[in-house]
């Protein structure tokens, strides 16, 4: 049996035209042989849920959620959310199912909330717009704030989202803060980019 280098054989299953039950049975067996190979254990959930099979995918995916390694860890942690809001919003809108299924969003960015220092920005920002489209603001604003203290070049950016978020819930107190904070960062940004044109 000849026995291909790992890039090549990720390279020839994703070159394929979309996932099938060839391809995800080919990354079942091979996540059988080296059950500890991240990189596998994902593209094979990836795969699962694109041909629709979504507890198997859910099945795989779960050991990755607590990976020590954090980018592995992120990674699945935002497919996991975007498996669920794909299952929750193939339900009709007033349905009890959909009501239970946001109401589980809200619950698991509520957890994720409480380590948001252990994500990087563009992983928070999309945990913001996930509690967007749940339509809970105030989870979003929080977000948005902690994505402020981050110190990017978007700071201004987030603190301003936060503020809109805060205005639209009626905390003008809160709003007036916020908005004072992303005019400052704006002001920081600008007076770094002419302190550096100038050298």
């Amino acid at each position: 049996m000849v026995l291909f280098p790992k890039q090549r054989i990720f390279n020839q299953v994703a070159q394929a035209s979309q996932a099938s039950t060839v391809s995800t049975f080919f990354l079942l067996n091979l996540l059988k042989a080296k059950p500890e190979d991240t990189d596998l254990r994902f593209m094979l959930a990836q795969h699962q849920f694109a041909i629709g099979n979504m507890t198997h995918a859910q099945e795989t995916v779960t050991p990755l959620l607590t990976n020590d390694n954090a980018h592995v860890r992120m990674n699945a942690q935002l497919f996991d959310l975007h498996m669920l809001k794909t299952q929750t919003f193939s339900f009709p809108e007033t349905s009890l199912a959909r009501r239970q299924g946001i109401r589980q969003i809200g619950q698991y960015l509520t957890r994720l909330a409480e380590t948001s220092q252990d994500y990087d920005s563009k992983t928070l920002s999309q945990f913001a717009e996930f509690a967007l489209m749940i339509g809970d603001q105030h989870l979003a604003q929080s977000m948005y704030e902690q994505l402020g203290q981050q110190a990017t070049p978007q700071t201004a950016q987030w603190y301003a989202k936060a503020a809109e978020l805060a205005l639209g819930q009626g905390a003008y107190q809160k709003a007036a803060t916020l908005y004072f904070s992303a005019q400052s960062q704006a002001a920081r940004q600008v007076q770094k980019r002419d302190n550096f044109s100038q050298h």
